[in-house]
């Protein structure tokens, strides 16, 4: 096991049934959102978790969203929240 494998192991240990694994709120999301000039056609969330911001971006904007997350159950938890609410063809994990 390498040092980042590690690493991902306490984290995983730590923030797993968290809902946020970092910081800020929907509410930070959405102003943030709120700030851009023009409406989206995309939007790349990094480091996305398990979407609940990336699920603000697309429930409050017409773009595709392409989410990227180093951890694999972080991804698979997005698809299965999008797939429940319909909006999966706005998803590209």
């Amino acid at each position: 096991m390498n040092e980042h494998d590690l690493y991902m192991n306490d984290f995983m240990r730590v923030y797993e049934t968290l809902d946020y694994w970092g910081p800020g709120s929907g509410a930070d999301t959405l102003k943030a959102l709120k700030m851009v000039s023009l409406p989206p056609k995309s939007i790349l969330d990094i480091g996305c978790g398990k979407g609940l911001a990336t699920k603000v971006l697309a429930e409050n904007s017409d773009a595709v969203v392409t989410a990227l997350d180093n951890e694999q159950s972080a991804l698979n938890r997005l698809e299965g929240r999008f797939n429940k609410l319909g909006m999966s063809d706005r998803l590209k994990p």
